[in-house]
């Protein structure tokens, strides 16, 4: 049985929920998006984290009819710079869209280069495979996957780390 404190409480927490929203409308969310990119695609926003150590807090806020399915991206070129986005799912996603649209929010260069097997990410942000023997690699839910990242689709929750290191 329900008792009063509890639906007071329910209340409470639906009315804050609809005031971030409509906040977070009214305000905008500062997002750019890329016209040649379809819309539903995915919309990227860059998390700022203070501390590199700590996984970053994203508050996911829904209206009572949809919630939204994201992405989690890492963009970590082996200095202390460490980029973070969260992106909205799409099934027809995959990691190099996720990485591409991160770099365009970031404002990023990104060079790859197409191979027969796949789609081999070169560069980010001017930081080339082999310079000091490092190397862009990735990982899906802290697995290196064995395809390239134009071959691997994402699901919903998913966490994508592009690092720069040595192999």
């Amino acid at each position: 049985m329900i008792n009063k404190g509890q639906i007071i409480s329910f209340a409470v927490v639906l009315v804050v929920i609809l005031f971030a929203s409509k906040l977070a409308i009214s305000n905008g969310d500062g997002l750019q998006q890329d016209k040649n990119i379809p819309k539903e695609a995915f919309i990227a926003q860059e998390v700022v984290v203070e501390e590199p150590e700590q996984e970053p807090e994203v508050e996911i806020i829904s209206d009572s009819t949809t919630t939204k399915e994201i992405v989690f991206i890492t963009i970590d070129d082996g200095s202390e710079n460490i980029k973070e986005f969260v992106l909205e799912f799409s099934t027809t996603t995959t990691v190099l869209d996720i990485l591409q649209e991160s770099c365009l929010t970031a404002n990023f260069a990104l060079e790859s280069q197409e191979y027969e097997f796949g789609v081999i990410v070169e560069a980010i942000n001017n930081q080339k495979n082999g310079q000091d023997s490092k190397y862009w690699l990735y990982y899906v839910n802290d697995l290196m996957p064995q395809l390239t990242p134009d071959k691997i689709q994402v699901n919903p929750n998913d966490k994508i780390d592009f690092k720069y290191t040595v192999r």
